[in-house]
């Protein structure tokens, strides 16, 4: 990766030097090595408003957009027959988009989002917040604002290097600060969803990020009209903004930080990443149109939560190749990519203070990992003298279940967790294809895609008493990852729109709020087979296009099967066949293209994996609810435990830009 980095700098300095010629003999520009321009110097894309001074070609442009939608899910969650595993709501949605040009040597844009659930007052919720009564976290809480709020989605300057430094190269060179889309290949290693609308959100359109993360970036040629690059950087969470940031005491949980429980400076998740596009044919070539673009992404995030947080930190790289190739009726794409790096978890006292009420009635703070007798049946109190011993216990994995030195107090089985680390190796691969036919009336598409996939390294299913967790993770990941598809898009299973799959359950040992299993979703672990048809009938002038589209999943690593009526795990793989889904996308444009109506209805039919799986819960909750079945008699009770019926979604709406 240091080499790959160092030979992009070097072909980049010697983009700055080469094809020194005055300007007239440099030819025509590119657009394919050309910026994204906001807007052109005639601004006649401009819907709402729109000005050009004839002396200064400086243009501006203001559009405004409008798009109520209506949603309705059934069975989405937990597949699940029960009434409750269902929702419906409207939501709108308004965009001010203002964007400035001038001579394309200077371009910048800003787009002021509201968005708001009809009938729902909750608009904004605060981040959540401990509450602490005495030494005893007892839960969280946040709030929410009650009115309208208008935000900024996307806000950026881009200032062409060649005017401003007086370069005077064919190559052009570009630089973009601010907050912008940004993504390598098709958005799977790193995508733009830096803050995506909560909970359950549209299904197919593009607007699903309410806002972009504050980054920069420099654009340039190498080879005129063959080749360019892009140098990207984000701050995604800077925790050293102030002192209280800095100051913070979140170490208190680490053993060797008792003592110094404060951050620290420099606790910035941040990445960085490059990437090239080369045109080997040239533009306008009887080859047709390829484009190949090799990535390079490197992430690090200082603080993770494992159990608590932040007891881990991670470092990611991913290197990966897209490929897009055109040919008068032929599409074809693809793209591969690899995870390099670890995450290093930290040794933790899992140790805490909670509330309960003793036998007099009167509630009363209690250690939950150190007892009072070797047996470990009698956690102990808080009080000043245990507390002054309890603190001062550094101890690691293997001072579990022993007598702190010769206090009469003993530390729980699983009080300490050693530290530990997981190297990551996932990869994936995508292909698609499109085929237009029937006097280009028709596109038929298709898509397979495979994302490695691995149990959960964090927690040790055979043995959790064995604080040796050190491994490798082979699940592949992806940074800010939206991906629905290309030519084929998913409703339910990728995209904005996820189902659960849980993974393997622990060992049945544990007590039953914690045999639960860790679930994922997205692009990982995941195997994707899809065909679908683009029509274009040849009425209303082409407005209208309907897209239906039989997509099946699987799992890459299989997890263990389940059985409800015992509430335990079985210890055979389940089917890998996750089920699969149809789903039919459609819309026109009304009023010479300024309204368009859209909508999505799709049908999920899980397979012989959620058979196998029926009633695993994900959650200590449900794992609690699944227990109390099981002692009453009626395990067979799935009432918002996972299930396997069959699932249903639509959503409805028009937009509307002016």
């Amino acid at each position: 990766m240091t080499s790959f980095v160092r030979t992009a700098f070097i072909l980049i300095a010697l983009s700055f030097v080469a094809n020194v010629f005055p300007k007239e003999y440099c030819g025509e520009t590119c657009e394919s090595c050309e910026p994204d321009i906001v807007i052109p110097t005639t601004a006649k894309r401009c819907k709402f408003l729109s000005y050009t001074d004839p002396i200064t070609g400086f243009t501006i442009c203001i559009d405004l957009k409008h798009k109520p939608e209506f949603y309705y899910g059934r069975g989405i969650q937990r597949f699940s027959e029960s009434p409750d595993d269902q929702f419906i709501y409207i939501q709108t949605t308004w965009d001010l988009t203002s964007a400035i040009n001038f001579e394309d040597a200077l371009q910048s844009k800003l787009v002021i989002r509201n968005k708001a659930r009809w009938g729902s007052p909750e608009i904004i919720n605060t981040t959540e917040r401990p509450i602490k009564i005495g030494d005893a976290i007892t839960g969280l809480h946040r709030h929410f604002l009650g009115r309208q709020l208008m935000w900024i989605r996307e806000a950026w300057v881009q200032i062409s290097l060649n005017e401003a430094i007086g370069l005077p190269t064919c190559n052009r060179h570009y630089f973009k600060i601010g907050a912008f889309p940004f993504q390598l290949g098709r958005g799977i290693s790193l995508g733009d969803a830096y803050a995506v609308s909560p909970g359950i959100v549209g299904f197919f359109t593009d607007d699903v990020v309410d806002q972009y993360a504050y980054g920069m970036s420099e654009h340039g040629e190498i080879i005129r009209c063959q080749l360019s690059y892009d140098l990207y950087y984000e701050m995604v969470r800077n925790r050293s903004g102030s002192f209280g940031e800095v100051a913070e005491a979140i170490y208190t949980h680490v053993p060797s930080r008792r003592n110094c429980p404060s951050r620290g400076f420099g606790s910035i998740a941040q990445l960085a990443a490059i990437r090239f596009n080369y045109y080997p044919f040239g533009e306008n070539s009887s080859c047709g149109d390829l484009n190949i673009q090799p990535y390079v992404l490197g992430a690090y995030a200082p603080e993770q939560k494992i159990e608590t947080f932040p007891d881990a930190y991670l470092k990611l790289g991913t290197w990966g190749l897209a490929i897009d190739y055109s040919n008068r009726n032929f599409e074809w794409g693809g793209e591969v990519a690899f995870n390099v790096g670890a995450q290093t978890v930290r040794p933790l006292d899992r140790n805490t203070i909670d509330l309960v009420r003793n036998s007099d009635g009167f509630l009363v703070s209690r250690y939950t990992q150190v007892y009072t007798d070797a047996a470990l049946t009698t956690k102990a109190l808080v009080s000043d003298t245990n507390k002054s011993i309890v603190n001062a216990n550094n101890g690691s994995s293997i001072s579990n279940g022993t007598e702190i030195g010769s206090t009469g107090l003993y530390n729980g089985l699983t009080r300490y967790r050693s530290g530990y680390k997981n190297k990551l190796g996932g990869f994936m691969g995508v292909t698609d294809f499109a085929w237009t036919v029937c006097n280009e009336n028709i596109k038929i598409v298709g898509t397979l895609a495979y994302a490695s996939g691995d149990q959960d390294p964090n927690k040790n299913l055979s043995d959790p008493l064995d604080g040796r967790v050190d491994g490798n993770y082979n699940g592949f990941i992806g940074v800010q990852e939206i991906y629905a598809g290309k030519q084929v898009q998913s409703v339910f299973v990728i995209g904005s729109h996820r189902v659960s799959r849980p993974l393997s359950t622990p060992v049945d040992s544990l007590p039953p709020d914690e045999r639960f299993a860790s679930t994922i979703s997205g692009f990982t672990n995941l195997i994707v087979a899809g065909f679908g048809v683009y029509w274009l009938p040849q009425v209303c002038t082409t407005r209208f296009n309907l897209r239906p589209n039989l997509i099946g999943y699987w799992s890459a690593t299989s997890s263990n099967k389940f059985d409800i009526n015992t509430g335990l795990t079985v210890n055979e793989p389940a089917s890998k066949f996750l089920g699969a889904e149809f789903n039919v996308f459609f819309d026109f444009k009304l009023l010479k293209n300024t309204i368009k109506v859209f909508g999505v209805g799709a049908l999920f039919f899980p397979g012989q994996h959620y058979r196998d799986i029926k009633g695993k819960p994900q959650s200590a909750d449900e794992a609690v609810r699944l227990a109390k079945n099981v002692a009453n008699g009626n395990p067979a009770d799935t009432n918002l435990l996972l299930g396997n019926s069959m699932a249903m979604a639509f959503n409805l709406g028009f937009e509307y830009a002016f």
